[in-house]
């Protein structure tokens, strides 16, 4: 049997092939990798595709809408968001559409099976925007 301690290999791959690990995983367990070492704290920023949908986010520490402001906001390069929302309060959705114009997103998808939600016109206003799905 060997005794000789664990290796861990994964840490040493490149931000590169650890990004498209994680891009594998949900957004919200995708950023709780950022807790296993002060390694991986910086990729979770390097993710260009992010989805978020509140039936997937049961947690009273960070609650569905602060997480998806605290990744927008975080994050430095978005080029895909999913927002799946299927509460009737989507009172922050507004400001998620300005986090993301701050991005070159080029696809945008909405879903929400709750309420109507009245769309400003600036949500057509994507420089880069070649998907929109409603």
């Amino acid at each position: 049997m060997d005794n000789s301690p664990p290796v861990d290999r994964i840490s040493h791959l490149p931000d590169d092939i650890l990004c498209i690990i994680l891009s594998f995983l949900s957004t919200k367990f995708a950023f709780t990798t950022t807790v296993l070492s002060k390694r991986w704290k910086p990729l979770c920023k390097l993710l260009t595709s992010l989805s978020f949908n509140d039936k997937l986010v049961d947690d009273e520490f960070l609650p569905f809408w602060d997480l998806v402001d605290t990744v927008t906001l975080s994050t430095q390069l978005i080029k895909t968001l999913y927002l799946s929302c299927h509460s009737p309060n989507w009172h922050r959705f507004d400001s998620w559409i300005g986090n993301a114009k701050r991005h070159p997103v080029e696809n945008l998808q909405i879903t929400n099976t709750a309420c109507v939600i009245h769309l400003c016109p600036s949500i057509f206003r994507f420089p880069l925007l070649v998907v929109l799905k409603l």
